[in-house]
């Protein structure tokens, strides 16, 4: 992951800039340090204080109340995260509702990918909203149990009859269209069997399908569903999600192993989404979504 160099790269300006004396450079680190805490008052809900003054991975107490208050980092990816989805979307739902029972109040920040998982690793952020796990992911974060679950699958044209997905090998040639940084299997990343064409957005490379600039893109079957009837409905009867997945994925909360309080917030969380799933709270979230 990139996220990793974005303090890196910040904190080697802070320290480098040449011709600066030490305490231009120690009052750098401080402003680098508030940059990297985020502005409070623009993350929590229009009309609601900040409760915390500094960055850190303890969590504050609300006045008065003695509710504990969660901040969850998560990236605009509709219909699952998202400011101006209902609910803020169906993963932001879940997650929300699964942590208010485990007793804690939650506010929910959206930024860039790189910045959420920085956040996050530094406790800027107490929670990761939507992570799919990996290895190397794992060892910097402890995870919930999933959940939601995904299948990653191909989509091309209806014209193009003859691009069939079975194995690797029915890539052979073909331009495909991927996302930067994007947890596709492994297999599929190392191949040179294909050329991958990476892009910021799944949108622009729907964009790029339709046009007939590259043969195939991939993603999560109901981003895609999204992102077409969204943003592209005149092509929607023009594509085709072809039927075997690439991967399939679940998705988590995490939160960094630092943190003093991981172990809590993840069993507090994985007990809160066993009982909504037993009493029927998750299904009807589902139903609504």
């Amino acid at each position: 992951m990139r996220g990793r160099n974005v303090r890196n790269e910040l904190t080697t300006k802070a320290l480098g800039w040449p011709g600066l004396p030490s305490t231009t450079r120690m009052m750098a680190l401080l402003c680098l340090g508030l940059v990297l805490a985020g502005n409070p008052g623009r993350l929590l809900a229009a009309g609601e204080k900040a409760t915390w003054l500094e960055a850190g991975s303890e969590i504050q107490q609300l006045p008065g109340d003695g509710v504990q208050k969660i901040r969850v980092v998560a990236t605009k990816e509709p219909p699952y995260m998202g400011p101006d989805l209902p609910g803020q979307g169906l993963s932001a739902t879940i997650v929300r509702t699964a942590l208010e029972r485990a007793g804690f109040a939650v506010v929910v920040a959206f930024e860039r990918w790189p910045r959420a998982y920085e956040g996050a690793e530094l406790g800027v952020y107490d929670v990761v909203g939507s992570i799919w796990r990996t290895e190397r992911r794992a060892q910097d974060f402890l995870f919930s149990v999933p959940y939601l679950h995904h299948e990653i699958k191909f989509i091309k044209l209806k014209s193009s009859r003859d691009i069939q997905f079975d194995s690797l090998d029915d890539l052979d040639g073909l331009i495909v269209g991927t996302l930067k940084g994007y947890a596709y299997d492994n297999a599929f990343l190392r191949s040179r069997k294909f050329i991958r064409l990476p892009q910021n957005h799944l949108l622009q490379n729907l964009l790029k399908l339709a046009q007939g600039e590259i043969d195939l893109t991939l993603g999560e079957v109901l981003k895609i569903d999204y992102e077409l009837n969204e943003f592209m409905k005149g092509s929607v009867g023009s594509m085709e999600i072809l039927a075997k997945p690439l991967v399939s994925r679940t998705t988590h909360i995490a939160v960094s192993r630092s943190h003093p309080r991981h172990r809590e917030i993840i069993d507090g969380f994985n007990q809160a989404l066993s009982a909504m799933q037993e009493d029927g709270t998750y299904d009807g979230i589902l139903t609504i979504r």
